[in-house]
């Protein structure tokens, strides 16, 4: 595993990813078989995580892990995993757009009834909701996209206006 190990290492680094990536310590574990008197059998894992701000790097990453497997490197990768690291920033900045947003709703609610819409009365902020591009399903919970490059984020608030 050592070996693999270096291999695999001197691929990240080869690609620009030195410094940028843990290598966890083998995980050992026995197959469990119903044959009592079966040989033993145990099965070694070891995991590596990759963190970068550049996407198109990882993408090429993944896309050429052909040339660790052609060094006889045993290798499974889990889906890649993209996350919004400005996601606090763009939160605040999408709050004045909301209560803009639910004061023209509001608006056009009153205005059927011959309202107006006055002060507001209160604020909330809801779930914050990271999809993919196009996406149009939401939760309750709040969502995060890992899967897309490209995302989406929305936020929902709850204001309480007064009417006069």
């Amino acid at each position: 595993m050592k070996k693999d190990e270096g291999l695999v290492a001197a691929y990240l680094d080869e690609q620009g990813f030195a410094g940028k990536y843990e290598i966890s310590p083998v995980y050992m574990y026995e197959i469990y078989k119903s044959d009592a008197y079966a040989p033993k059998e145990y099965n070694l894992t070891q995991s590596i995580e990759v963190k970068s701000d550049d996407v198109e790097k990882v993408k090429n990453l993944v896309k050429n892990i052909e040339k660790v497997i052609a060094q006889g490197v045993i290798f499974s990768s889990n889906p890649v995993e993209y996350y919004y690291s400005k996601l606090p920033d763009v939160r605040v900045s999408l709050l004045p757009e909301a209560i803009k947003d639910a004061k023209a709703r509001a608006q056009a609610i009153a205005d059927s009834s011959g309202a107006k819409v006055d002060d507001v009365k209160s604020v909330a902020m809801g779930v914050v909701q990271v999809m993919p591009l196009g996406a149009i399903e939401v939760s309750d919970y709040g969502s995060y996209d890992t899967s897309s490059i490209d995302k989406e984020v929305m936020i929902t608030v709850k204001v309480t206006f007064g009417l006069k």
